[in-house]
């Protein structure tokens, strides 16, 4: 019986990780210039929206708007719809998302109920197209059933928001109230759109949703809550 034997030689070969490091590199740069078109035609859809209506939502006028070629749509999303939902859902979670900071940062004072107010009253116009393509999905979705889904769950959003605004400023079991207070603001906002300065009138916006907000702790039976409340925004 023989024996074979393997003789291994040492390579002086070395590999050269240069390449692999060059095309990971390469590999980011590629994402990260996808992620910026993608969000670049999300941007453009809500600026469409805003100044020609939902409806007006084409490849062209989108990639037309965003700076980029027409085929690029087709590319990111399944159609011009997919595109105008995932804009509006998009927008819509990054303005919740920063009025929720905005309105936690203000619970820290010793009156958060009027500076809850005033902080919401203040930032309310602070992106005018993202208002305009809000008001135009409202009324998109009331001729267009299929957009309704996707309003509905935009006015959910705005209304856990204004439920957990009214609860920093002391309100208990504020969901019954939450949806009139986004009632309130969005038609202030709608108002403020149609006149010719196009901005909300914070000081107005803040007495309303103060006059709201006491006229429901009294329904609720929590007088002196209110009182005190009243008291606070004389001094």
């Amino acid at each position: 019986m023989s024996a074979t034997y393997h003789v291994v030689v040492p390579s002086t070969h070395r590999e050269d990780p240069a390449p692999a490091q060059g095309a990971a590199r390469t590999q980011r740069r590629h994402r990260s210039a996808g992620q910026a078109r993608r969000e670049a035609l999300l941007r453009a859809a809500i600026d469409v929206i805003a100044a020609h209506g939902v409806a007006g939502v084409t490849h062209r006028a989108v990639t037309e708007a965003a700076g980029v070629p027409l085929a690029t749509v087709s590319y990111f999303f399944d159609s011009i719809d997919d595109l105008t939902t995932e804009a509006i859902r998009t927008f819509t979670a990054r303005r919740v998302e920063e009025l929720h900071t905005r309105v936690e940062q203000s619970a820290d004072s010793s009156v958060p109920g009027a500076l809850v107010n005033q902080t919401v009253a203040d930032n309310r116009l602070s992106d005018r197209a993202q208002i305009l393509a809000m008001f135009e999905s409202y009324l998109y979705a009331a001729r267009e059933p299929s957009m309704r889904d996707l309003v509905t769950d935009m006015l959910g959003s705005f209304e856990a928001l204004a439920a957990t605004t009214l609860r920093i400023a002391g309100a208990p079991s504020p969901e019954p109230i939450a949806r009139s207070f986004v009632a309130l603001v969005d038609g202030y906002s709608l108002h403020s759109m149609a006149s010719d300065r196009q901005q909300v009138q914070t000081a107005e916006l803040n007495d309303a949703l103060s006059a709201m907000f006491l006229g429901y702790l009294l329904q609720q039976g929590h007088t002196e809550q209110a009182i005190n409340m009243a008291a606070d925004r004389r001094k």
